[in-house]
C-alpha cells in the first residue's frame, strides 16, 4: 500500500485495515499502525503538518534531541487505548529499536520481546509483543542493506497480546500437560510471557523445553506434566514417552511461524485485491515491492502474471510460468490434485489455502503456502483470482520431526506404545471389515533383563534393547507393525497370518536371538527372549483383548522356563463367541 503509493492519507490508511477484517482473522492484536522516519531537520516541518490535519497538541514523544526519529502517525482503530499511541517513537525502545532494525536491514518481518503496550498502560498490563514489516521509499533500492537503512519510510506494525494470541492458536491440550512462553533462552519469572499454569517456573513430574528463532527475536516454549502424567508413564525413557502426548500441543505452538506468514499472505492478498480495482500500475509496483511471491489469474484459471519475488524464487522468466507453465514447478505427484482442488474453487468461488511443492531455482522443492481470494470487477463479475505463497518448508520439517517424536521410541526406532495401540485398533478395525481376514499378534520380552542392568550397567542395557532391535529388523516382513511396549517388552502386528504362520515366525526369531548375542569388550552377553502369540479375527472381542491374550501366552512362556514360544490355547479360541 505505502510501497505503490506516493503519499498514503489517514482516511485511505482506514479502508484499508478496515478490508482486514482484524478481530476475525488475527486474535490477539490490538490494531494495525504505521511508523514514519523523522529526520531531526524535518522534525518542525513534520509537526506542523500533522497539527495542521486536526491534531493540534500532537508532538513526538519522549521528547529529546536525536538524530532521527520515528513517530506512530497512523494506527487503526483510531480510538480508546490506541489513542496513547500517536505520536510515539519506538525507536527509543531498545526492544521496539532492535525489531525494527531487524526488520528494515533483512526487509523481513521483525518481531520483539516482551514489551508493555502503550495502549495497555491503564488495563491489566497483560505482555505483548509487536510484530514490524518495512516500508521503503516508493521507486528507491533496498536490495542491500546500505540502501535500505537510506530509504527506510517506515514500518506498518501491529502490537499483539500475548494472552489473546495464544488463547485462539493454543488450541486444547491435555490437563496433565501446561505451556508457558518465555522472552529469550532464560527461563525465569523475569522473562515469562505467557503460560496457562499458576506455577511455571516450579519442577514438574517431566519436561521439555524448546528455542523457537521467529523474525529476528528468540522465544522459549516450556512443556510439563504434572505428577500424574509422570506415574503413568514408563519410567525408563520418560523423556521419549512425553513427547508422544505433547507432540500436538508442541505443533500448536510452533504454528506461530506459520501463523506469521499466513496472515502476513492474507493480508497482502486483500490489498493487493482492493489495490488493483484502483490502479494497475499501482498495483504491480505494490506487489513487486512485497516480500511474497503473489500471481494472477483469469477466469479461465489460467496465471496472467507473476511479481519479481515469485521470478526470482522460481528462476524463470514471466513467459515460461503464464497460462498452465508454472505447473512444470510443481512437484509431479502432487499435480493431479492440486489441479482438481484449484479447479473446485474456481467454481464456488471461495477463498483457499493450499500446501504444496514449488520447485526452486536451484533445483530443490520447498513447501509452499498458496493463498488465493477470488477477483471480482466493480460490477461484481468474476474475474480470476489473485493469490500468494509463501515458503513454510522450515515448519514442515519442524512437523515431520515432531510426528516422529510423538510416534517413534527413541531408543529403538520402533512405534512407541501409544501409537502401537493406535495401529492394532486400526488392524482390529480392519479386519471387522472382513470375516475371512485374520492376523497373529506377538507379545516379546528379553529374559533376565533386569540381571543385564544390575550386572552390565544402564548404558550396556541400552544397547542391548537396540541390538534385539536390529535383530527383529533383519527378521520382519514389511508388513510387520513392531512397537516397544515398555522396558523390555515389544509387540509385532503380523497382518494376515494365522497362528501356525506366525509361530514359524516366532520360532525363527527366537533361534536368531539365542545365536546372536552382543559384543561387549573381550566378552559376549546372550540374550535369550520368551514369545506370547495370539490371534486377531473376527471373533475378537477387541484389540485390547487380543493383546491381553498374546500376554498371557507370554507370561506361560516365561513360567514353562523362558526362551520359549506360547501360542494362545485353541480352548481361548473355541470360547470367544462371535461378535453381533
Amino acid at each position: 500500500m505505502f510501497a505503490a503509493s506516493i503519499a498514503v492519507d489517514r482516511s485511505e490508511f482506514h479502508r484499508y485495515v478496515a478490508s482486514l477484517n482484524l478481530a476475525n482473522r488475527y486474535p490477539g492484536v490490538q490494531g494495525v499502525g504505521f511508523s514514519l522516519v523523522v529526520p531531526q531537520a524535518q522534525l518542525l516541518s513534520h509537526t506542523e503538518s500533522i497539527r495542521q490535519q486536526g491534531f493540534p497538541h500532537y508532538d513526538i514523544y519522549p521528547a529529546g534531541k536525536r538524530d532521527m526519529y520515528t513517530s506512530i502517525i497512523y494506527l487503526e482503530p483510531f480510538s480508546d487505548g490506541n489513542l496513547r499511541a500517536f505520536g510515539y517513537d519506538m525507536f527509543t525502545d531498545p526492544t521496539r529499536r532492535h525489531a525494527m532494525i531487524h526488520a528494515r536491514d533483512t526487509d523481513t518481518i521483525g518481531i520483539t520481546g516482551r514489551v508493555s503496550l502503550v495502549q495497555e498502560l491503564d488495563s491489566d498490563n497483560q505482555a505483548g509483543f509487536l510484530m514490524y514489516l518495512p516500508v521503503f521509499q516508493n521507486r528507491r533500492p533496498h536490495d542491500n542493506e546500505v540502501d535500505r537503512r537510506n530509504h527506510i519510510l517506515g514500518w506498518v506494525y501491529a502490537p499483539f497480546q500475548i494472552r489473546d494470541f495464544m488463547a485462539e492458536i493454543g488450541g486444547e491440550r491435555g490437563t496433565d500437560l501446561r505451556l508457558s512462553i518465555y522472552d529469550g533462552e532464560k527461563i525465569s519469572a523475569a522473562t515469562l510471557m505467557y503460560t496457562d499454569q499458576a506455577d511455571p517456573i516450579q519442577g514438574k513430574g517431566i519436561s521439555k523445553t524448546i528455542h523457537l528463532a521467529i523474525g529476528g527475536h528468540i522465544w522459549t516454549l516450556a512443556i510439563h506434566s504434572e505428577t500424574s502424567l509422570k506415574d503413568w508413564l514408563n519410567t525408563y525413557h520418560p523423556l521419549i514417552i512425553l513427547i508422544s502426548g505433547v507432540g500436538l500441543s508442541m505443533l500448536l505452538s510452533l504454528s506461530i511461524r506459520q501463523y506469521i506468514a499466513r496472515g502476513q499472505a492474507l493480508a497482502m492478498a486483500a490489498a493487493v485485491n482492493q489495490e488493483l480495482q484502483e490502479s494497475e500500475m499501482r498495483f504491480r509496483l505494490m506487489a513487486d515491492s512485497a516480500p511474497v511471491l503473489i500471481w494472477l489469474t483469469d477466469v479461465n484459471q489460467a496465471a496472467i502474471w507473476f511479481n519479481k519475488q515469485w521470478l526470482q524464487f522460481t528462476g524463470q522468466r514471466l513467459s515460461e510460468n503464464l497460462g498452465q507453465g508454472w505447473l512444470s514447478l510443481v512437484e509431479s505427484s502432487q499435480k493431479k490434485w492440486l489441479l482438481k482442488v484449484l479447479h473446485w474453487h474456481y467454481q464456488i468461488r471461495k477463498p483457499f489455502n493450499l500446501e504444496f511443492r514449488l520447485r526452486r531455482y536451484d533445483g530443490a522443492y520447498r513447501w509452499i503456502l498458496n493463498t488465493g481470494v477470488p477477483r471480482f470487477n466493480n460490477n461484481g463479475d468474476f474475474v480470476g483470482f489473485i493469490g500468494s505463497c509463501i515458503d513454510i518448508t522450515q515448519h514442515k520439517e519442524m512437523e515431520e520431526e515432531l510426528w516422529e517424536l510423538a510416534t517413534t521410541d527413541g531408543l529403538t526406532g520402533f512405534l512407541n506404545r501409544r501409537h502401537f495401540l493406535v495401529r492394532l485398533r486400526e488392524e482390529f478395525d480392519r479386519i471387522q471389515r472382513n470375516d475371512k481376514l485374520q492376523s497373529a499378534l506377538l507379545m516379546l520380552d528379553i529374559d533376565h533383563f533386569k540381571r543385564i542392568n544390575d550386572s552390565y550397567g544402564h548404558a550396556i542395557g541400552d544397547e542391548v534393547l537396540k541390538h534385539f532391535a536390529q535383530i527383529i529388523r533383519s527378521q520382519q516382513r514389511k508388513v510387520d507393525i513392531v512397537g516397544r511396549m515398555g522396558g523390555e517388552e515389544f509387540a509385532v502386528i503380523l497382518p494376515d497370518t494365522n497362528l501356525s504362520e506366525a509361530r514359524v515366525l516366532a520360532e525363527r526369531l527366537l533361534h536368531t536371538v539365542a545365536r546372536t548375542p552382543l559384543a561387549h569388550e573381550v566378552s559376549l552377553i546372550k540374550i535369550t527372549i520368551s514369545i506370547g502369540v495370539a490371534q486377531l479375527n473376527i471373533h475378537s472381542e477387541s484389540a485390547d483383548s487380543a493383546l491381553k491374550q498374546a500376554d498371557q501366552a507370554l507370561y506361560r512362556a516365561k513360567e514353562a522356563g523362558r526362551n520359549q514360544i506360547a501360542v494362545q490355547s485353541l480352548l481361548a479360541i473355541t470360547n470367544i463367541q462371535p461378535r453381533h
